[in-house]
């Protein structure tokens, strides 16, 4: 059974809890909606059309013949669409330190309403009085984990189906390589309408040669084919030292070399690239599951390691919460010290933490670092000095 001074401990950290995770997040809300006004008014419609029409002649965007609305969103539904989901995403990432800022606040105002010490003198130790936060600071930490595995991702393809990454809906995502040995570097692609602009394709041989570049205006994603039909372009074939192949014959010149053209719809992509490569490739991976960073890991092995080290702080980050609060907590259950100084001494180790744990995360990716250790190396460390430092308060 939970013991009355447990609920209390327990009923004062929610509260400050909660009053931190308000704040903060409205802060961000409040920081970020002026510039995310004027971008939505410039990018939303949803005005009403005559039926039959084609293009809304408003942004331009295809119209189904049945309906007389834009299914481009309005401004008001962009701005709920992107707070909704990026939120979320916002929560995840300071969820450790919101943690932390409450469990002091917590036992800050425990410190200064003299609460702590009539605590002491009934027998129970700093440790046994902060357990009840520590405990509830697991739990939310399987909270934090569930939350980027299930709930952000949920979003992002909520946000791909409204269409609103990117102006006009235009995504920037980065080079691409595929199975085949081949490149495409995209300058925009709209995620509606799965369509690239402004495309480059590269293929190389097992030498490490290049063997063609195709270049095209466009290219729309063929549903029956399964592949990218290319338009407006031309492929330019090299030889087997990755030169540019020159055309032979009575006539040819220096300047001369082997080219394809083609005008609409004129050239079928050879390539293992999908339109959900494009759209995740154009995606923080923070905002992929770990089911679907492994799946991109499994087809394009190029970014293996980065995506290892992402999967391996998924299971090792939800623990910062606890370790943080184990070590910052020492530092406000003094009754005879300054709470602000214990407060300022916390946040310089939670800084050296995080500090430390993107030092080893970038080195990892760099295959400095195996994956799991530069993810849980952090928690490896501090645990025992906030264990440490806990001791030391209890004596």
């Amino acid at each position: 059974m939970i013991s009355l001074l447990d609920k209390y401990v327990l009923k004062r950290f929610l509260f400050a809890y909660v009053m931190v995770v308000v704040v903060i997040l409205t802060l961000f809300v409040i920081i970020d909606i002026p510039e995310r006004i004027k971008k939505a008014k410039k990018s939303g419609c949803g005005r009403s059309l005559a039926v039959g029409t084609e293009r809304c002649y408003h942004c331009n965007t295809q119209v189904e013949k049945t309906s007389s609305r834009c299914p481009r969103p309005t401004a008001n539904e962009i701005l709920v669409i992107h707070y909704s989901s990026n939120i979320p995403l916002i929560f995840y990432q300071m969820a450790p330190f919101l943690a932390v800022l409450g469990g002091m606040l917590a036992v800050s105002s425990l410190q200064q309403r003299n609460e702590l010490i009539p605590m002491k003198v009934a027998g129970r130790s700093p440790l046994r009085i902060v357990m009840p936060i520590l405990i509830t600071t697991l739990f939310l930490g399987g909270v934090t984990w569930c939350i980027q595995e299930y709930f952000i991702p949920q979003f992002k393809y909520y946000v791909q189906k409204a269409g609103l990454l990117g102006k006009n809906r235009r995504q920037q995502p980065k080079a691409i390589p595929d199975r085949y040995g081949g490149v495409l570097l995209v300058d925009a692609y709209n995620t509606e309408e799965k369509v690239l602009f402004d495309l480059i394709y590269q293929r190389t041989d097992e030498d490490g040669h290049e063997s063609y570049e195709v270049v095209a205006s466009t290219g729309k994603w063929n549903e029956e084919k399964e592949r990218w039909v290319l338009s407006r372009g031309a492929r330019l074939d090299y030889d087997e030292t990755g030169a540019r192949k020159k055309l032979e014959g009575e006539g040819a010149t220096d300047e001369d070399y082997v080219a394809t053209s083609f005008d609409d719809d004129g050239y079928v992509l050879e390539t293992s690239i999908l339109p959900r490569d494009i759209f995740e490739a154009a995606q923080t991976l923070n905002s992929l599951s770990s089911q679907e960073l492994r799946e991109q890991q499994r087809r394009l092995p190029h970014d293996k390691q980065r995506m290892e080290v992402l999967l391996a702080s998924r299971v090792a980050y939800p623990f910062a919460g606890l370790i943080l609060m184990i070590l910052g907590l020492p530092f406000v259950l003094d009754e005879n010290g300054d709470t602000w100084k214990g407060v300022l001494l916390c946040m310089a180790i939670c800084g050296c933490y995080y500090i430390l744990t993107f030092v080893l995360l970038d080195l990892a990716k760099l295959n400095v670092f195996n994956a799991q250790v530069a993810a849980w190396a952090p928690n490896v460390f501090f645990l025992p000095i906030g264990g440490a430092l806990m001791h030391w308060k209890g004596r």
